[in-house]
C-alpha cells in the first residue's frame, strides 16, 4: 500500500522529521543497542514479528520512565488499566510498565490480541494508538477494514508511518549518514 501517493507522502514526511532530529536519532541506535536483544528473543520465541521491536523507540524512545499527561508509562507507554489487564503491577509499591521485560511480556500479549481481534497487525498497531473501542467504531461507522481508507485521527494516521521511518533509519543507518561502531553504542 505504500504504493499510495498518500501513504509515500506520509512515509516521506516522518522520515523527514525524523532525520531532522539528528541527537534523537543517536539516542535510539545508542537505547536499541541495549534494549533489541531482549526485545528480539520475546518477539521471537511469542511468534511475532520482529518490526514490532520498534513501537517502544516510538512510543516511548526506549526510555522506561517515560510518560504522558494521559496517564501513559513506560517503555511500550501502557495505561494503568491495561497495564494490569495484561498482568503487569500498577500500584504504590511497584510500576512494571518501566520493567522491559515484564511490559515487553504484555506488549506482545496485547499487540497479539489485537491482531486477533482485527486481522491485521497494520489495525491492531492502529488500535494500540487509539484504543480498541475508537478503531471500531472507525471501522463500522465509515465500512472499511483498510487501513489506508480509514480517517483516523492524524497522531493515529502518522503514528504507522513514524513505526515504518524509525525501521528504515535503524536498520540502515549508514544510508542516511550515521557512522556508528560498535564502541559508540
Amino acid at each position: 500500500e505504500l504504493n499510495r501517493d498518500d501513504a509515500r507522502e506520509d512515509l516521506e514526511r516522518e522520515m523527514i522529521l525524523a532525520l531532522w532530529d539528528v541527537p534523537q536519532v543517536i539516542l535510539w541506535a545508542k537505547r536499541s543497542a541495549r534494549y533489541f536483544p531482549l526485545i528480539q528473543e520475546k518477539l521471537r520465541v511469542n511468534g511475532s514479528p520482529d518490526d514490532l521491536k520498534f513501537v517502544p523507540i516510538v512510543e516511548s524512545g526506549l526510555r522506561p520512565h517515560a510518560g504522558s499527561s494521559k496517564g501513559a508509562m513506560g517503555f511500550w507507554q501502557f495505561m494503568p488499566a491495561t497495564g494490569k489487564k495484561y498482568d503487569l503491577q500498577v500500584d504504590m509499591d511497584k510500576d512494571e510498565r518501566r520493567n522491559l521485560e515484564r511490559s515487553t511480556d504484555a506488549a506482545i500479549n496485547y499487540l497479539k490480541f489485537l491482531k486477533e481481534t482485527f486481522g491485521s497487525w497494520t489495525l491492531a498497531l492502529a488500535a494500540y494508538n487509539m484504543g480498541e473501542n475508537g478503531l471500531q467504531t472507525e471501522i463500522l461507522t465509515q465500512r472499511t477494514r483498510n487501513f489506508y481508507d480509514l480517517y483516523l485521527p492524524l497522531e493515529t494516521r502518522q503514528y504507522l508511518f513514524k513505526i515504518l521511518a524509525v525501521k528504515c533509519i535503524l536498520s540502515d543507518p549508514e544510508k542516511y549518514g550515521f557512522q556508528f561502531g560498535p564502541e559508540d553504542l
